[in-house]
């Protein structure tokens, strides 16, 4: 298991390498499985997906649990100032089911 803190994103005036100059709060903590990939690409610009679960905390909106995971699990740490540079950027979505988040994290390389 992976434990990760999850932060809920407040502001959103800054993207990609810079988005850390937000404002964040702490939501939670929560243990993740091992990424296990669910597809890869041929293509350079696309990289692998990624499904990993976890338990959703007892007494935490449901909204605000899934909005707070995309937002920590999301992104790049990309600051170029230009195209084509091959950061990754990793683009997250949730499935809820019953006390169960099931993430998707796809991965896309900046070519």
């Amino acid at each position: 298991m992976i434990t990760v803190n999850v932060y809920t994103r407040n502001t959103h005036r800054y993207r990609a390498g810079w988005a850390g100059e937000d404002d964040w709060s702490y939501l939670t903590t929560v243990k993740l499985t091992p990424p296990r990939i669910t597809a890869m690409s041929e293509d350079l610009e696309e990289g692998p997906t990624y499904v990993q679960h976890c338990k959703i905390p007892k007494g935490i909106n449901r909204k605000l649990f899934v909005r707070s995971l995309i937002d920590t699990i999301s992104g790049s740490s990309c600051k170029h100032s230009h195209d084509c540079c091959g950061c990754a950027y990793r683009y997250a979505s949730v499935r809820l089911d019953r006390r169960n988040a099931i993430i998707h994290t796809s991965v896309h390389y900046n070519y």
